[in-house]
C-alpha cells in the first residue's frame, strides 16, 4: 500500500475515533479520562472498549469503497459516512437499553456495574456489525437512502432475534445484569455478537435491488438456527455434561444460580465461532 494511502486511512480511523470520543463524552456528560483514570471506573472501560471497537468495523466498512481518485472528495465521503455510523452507533445501542430492557444505562455504569457496561460492549459490536453491513452496499449501485434502508431493517432483526433467541433461557437477562450477573452478561453479549455477524453479512455487498437485496439478507439469516443446537446440545449437552433440554436446563443453572463465566463465556464463544465459521465459508 502506498504511503499516501496509508497516511489517508490513518487520518480517517484518527478523526472517527476522536469524533467518537466527543460524542461519547457528551451521552455520557463527564470526562472520559476523569471517568476512566481518576475513578477507575471499570464498567466504563469495557463498554467504552466495545465501542471504539464498533467505531473501527464501521471505520474499516466506510474505507472498503472504491474511491474517486480525489482524495479530498474520498476524505468527505469517508468522514460523512463514518460520522453518520458512530452517530448511530452511540444512539441506537445505548436508548436500545432503556427501550428493550428498561435499563438506564448512564445510571449503570455510574453504579459501576460492570455486567451492564458487558452487555453494552456486546451491544455496540453487534450494532458496528449492522451498520458495516448496510453502509458496504452503497459503493455500486446503492444511495444513503438504500443505506439507511437496510440499516433499519438489520437494526430490527438485531433486536428481535436476539430477543426471540433469549426465550430459551428460564431466567431474566434484565435482572441478571442489573443484579450484576457476569456469566449472564457474557452469555447474552456473545448472542448479540453471533447475531450482529449474521445479520451484517446478509447486508453486505453491492445493491442491486431490493428484491435480490432481501432474499439474500434472508439466506443468511438461516446461520442463526444453529445458534440453537450449539447452546443446547453442544455447549450444554457435550461440554458440560448436562444432556439435553428442548429449553433451559444445566447451562441456565450454572449460569443463574452458579453465576458461572467459564461456561457463559465458552457459550459465548461458540455463538461468534459459528457464525464466523458459517458466514466465511457461505
Amino acid at each position: 500500500m502506498p504511503i499516501q494511502s496509508i497516511l489517508f486511512v490513518a487520518a480517517i480511523v484518527l478523526a472517527m475515533i476522536v469524533f467518537a470520543r466527543l460524542v461519547n463524552q457528551f451521552l455520557m456528560k463527564t470526562h472520559l479520562s476523569d471517568a476512566l483514570i481518576k475513578a477507575d471506573n471499570p464498567a466504563l472501560g469495557v463498554a467504552i472498549a466495545g465501542y471504539v471497537f464498533g467505531v473501527v468495523i464501521i471505520t474499516t466498512a466506510v474505507m472498503r469503497g472504491e474511491g474517486s481518485g480525489d482524495w479530498l472528495q474520498d476524505a468527505l465521503v469517508a468522514l460523512a459516512y463514518g460520522a453518520g455510523g458512530v452517530l448511530f452507533l452511540a444512539f441506537i445501542s445505548l436508548f436500545g437499553f432503556k427501550l428493550f430492557h428498561s435499563v438506564d444505562y448512564l445510571e449503570e455504569i455510574e453504579k459501576r456495574n460492570v455486567a451492564v457496561g458487558v452487555v453494552a460492549a456486546g451491544r455496540f459490536v453487534a450494532t458496528g456489525l449492522v451498520i458495516a453491513g448496510a453502509i458496504s452496499g452503497d459503493s455500486k449501485g446503492g444511495t444513503p437512502l438504500t443505506t439507511l434502508v437496510f440499516f433499519l431493517v438489520g437494526q430490527l432483526a438485531l433486536v428481535a432475534i436476539s430477543r426471540l433467541y433469549r426465550l430459551l433461557t428460564n431466567y431474566n437477562d434484565t435482572q441478571e445484569f442489573i443484579g450484576g450477573n457476569m456469566a449472564a452478561a457474557l452469555s447474552y453479549a456473545g448472542v448479540m455478537i453471533g447475531i450482529g455477524i449474521a445479520v451484517g453479512n446478509g447486508l453486505r455487498g453491492d445493491f442491486i435491488d431490493y428484491e435480490t437485496s432481501f432474499l439474500g439478507f434472508g439466506k443468511s439469516l438461516l446461520v442463526i438456527v444453529s445458534f440453537y443446537p450449539i447452546r443446547q446440545f453442544l455447549v450444554q449437552g457435550v461440554l458440560l455434561g448436562g444432556g439435553f433440554a428442548l429449553r433451559g436446563g444445566k447451562l441456565d443453572e450454572e449460569i443463574r444460580k452458579d453465576r458461572n463465566v467459564g461456561a457463559s463465556v465458552i457459550e459465548a464463544m461458540a455463538y461468534v465461532a459459528t457464525a464466523i465459521l458459517v458466514t466465511e465459508l457461505s
